[in-house]
């Protein structure tokens, strides 16, 4: 008997970030309906391509970040701005 497994895969994924701010951007094209989740210490992704490759991550942050004011961005790619809620000065 044989059993065919896909794995999910993680998504490729670009990180910028200044004394308030964190921009990411998560490298996937052609997801219909991303399921973003923001909370105070995690950020999780999670989506099905239309060709069939499903991709699950979460990233833990080391400071909380202020998911009430933090905003999506869909376009070609998922875009994120989260605001710290510590401030370094």
């Amino acid at each position: 008997m044989y059993a065919k497994f896909l794995a999910n895969t993680h998504p490729s994924i670009k990180w910028s970030q200044n004394k308030d701010h964190i921009l990411l951007t998560i490298a996937v094209q052609d997801i219909e309906k991303p399921e973003i989740s923001i909370e105070p210490t995690k950020l999780h992704f999670k989506g099905e391509q239309t060709k069939g490759l499903k991709y699950d991550t979460i990233l833990e942050f080391f400071d909380d970040i202020d998911p009430k004011v933090s905003a999506l961005l869909l376009s070609k790619f998922s875009e994120l701005l989260l605001n710290s809620k510590i401030r370094i000065d």
